[in-house]
């Protein structure tokens, strides 16, 4: 019988952060609920711990029966790197490596959940654990999207020799694949691009942190409300920062009402509307969301990054909140249907009419908005979602 269960993961348990500190914390949480004992293995950066760190969460969980170590990431030069060691550094497989050996040498795990390439590889090489290893992000696909459109510099250039050298990234997982392990991965499309490369792969649907129940509206009647939550510090959200100053803004300029976009999130720098229609305020960090989604009348994600899954669609779906996105997302999320439950806008004149009609019929948000929710509460709710992961761990 399965009793203790080790989580090797990055970042902090924090439901405030997209990706791992949501899946650290909502893992925490089920195994604590389901009464294993559990030892957290949490690798962090000095930049992380510096911007982003909320160590009280994981203090609270450790009080709650959670035991953690944190592996700390030494520095990295990867400017002039290639092939394996390009890949391993980044993903700090020296570190994790170190982290099992630890583990096992305290002998008191007998399975393990783990997040990212460093720590599956890892756990493959050093131990007999068995175990659901979940994959992050590729970072090849990062390097890649970051190229498309842009081969101005040499710099560019070299960047496409390190994609390159590791889109075949899944080449040691292979060789290292034995009895016991899943690995799985949050993205169904990059689950599929993991399996043609010879590593079986398991899709474990993503979700976010429950949301009990809806909260009440109340909107603004002489303008349309759009809201973004997520910090814009990522790669994804500067990369559509740049889309919306460059095209979006000036489309939106003509529509013959007030937009109000509210950003909530930490940035570096403000961001800036020089129309008189559109009204950008930067809100910045916020302890609970509920109040900006109770005012929004949709949330406003046209992000052309395909790499992941956004958490911060899932999000607002779980508050009820009708969704303006790029199609790009379907990669990660393909189960949302454009006009049913989401709406989905792949150019400056698509989020233009779709505004107008969300302006002009508020039932036609109202619907959206609840058929996401559903969509949420069938595919994304965390008890589904998580419990899988845990369920396939304890069943190995």
């Amino acid at each position: 019988m399965v009793k203790s269960i080790a989580l090797f993961s990055s970042g902090l348990p924090d439901p405030r952060q997209g990706g791992s500190g949501i899946f650290n914390y909502l893992v925490c949480k089920e195994l604590l609920a389901r009464g294993y004992k559990i030892k957290g293995y949490f690798r962090v950066g000095q930049d992380f711990m510096d911007k982003h760190c909320d160590v009280e969460i994981v203090k609270s969980l450790g009080a709650a029966g959670l035991e953690y170590e944190l592996v700390r990431e030494s520095p990295q030069d990867l400017r002039y790197s290639l092939g394996s060691r390009l890949l391993f550094a980044n993903h700090h497989v020296d570190e994790c490596r170190q982290a099992v050996r630890r583990c096992i040498a305290a002998g008191t795990v007998d399975r393990f959940i783990s997040l990212d390439f460093g720590w599956a590889l890892a756990l493959l090489e050093e131990s007999q654990m068995k175990g659901v290893a979940i994959m992050g992000d590729p970072y090849a696909d990062r390097i890649r999207d970051a190229l498309i459109g842009h081969w101005d510099s040499p710099s560019n250039y070299w960047n496409a020799l390190k994609w390159l050298s590791i889109r075949n990234w899944g080449a040691p997982l292979r060789s290292a694949l034995r009895p016991g392990v899943v690995i799985g991965h949050l993205s169904p499309g990059e689950a599929q691009s993991l399996s043609e490369q010879g590593v079986p792969c398991r899709h474990f649907r993503w979700c976010t942190e429950d949301v009990a129940s809806v909260p009440p509206k109340v909107q603004a009647a002489d303008r349309l409300v759009a809201l973004h939550v997520g910090s814009l510090y990522t790669t994804a959200s500067r990369s559509m920062l740049t889309y919306w100053k460059e095209n979006l803004f000036s489309g939106l300029s003509k529509l013959p009402f007030t937009f109000e976009l509210r950003l909530v999130g930490k940035t570096e720098h403000q961001v800036e509307s020089k129309w008189p229609n559109i009204e950008v305020k930067n809100i910045g960090h916020v302890e609970s969301l509920v109040d900006e989604f109770k005012r929004a009348d949709l949330f406003f994600s046209p992000m052309k990054y395909p790499v992941g899954i956004r958490t911060r669609v899932l999000t607002a779906m779980s508050y009820g909140l009708p969704v303006l996105a790029d199609p790009s997302i379907r990669r990660g999320l393909p189960e949302p249907k454009h006009g049913e439950s989401i709406f989905y806008c792949s150019s400056t004149e698509e989020v233009v009419a779709t505004l107008l009609a969300a302006k002009s019929d508020k039932t036609l948000l109202r619907k959206v908005g609840e058929a996401g929710r559903k969509l949420w509460e069938d595919l994304y709710h965390p008890s589904k979602s998580i419990g899988a992961i845990v369920d396939a761990t304890a069943a190995l």
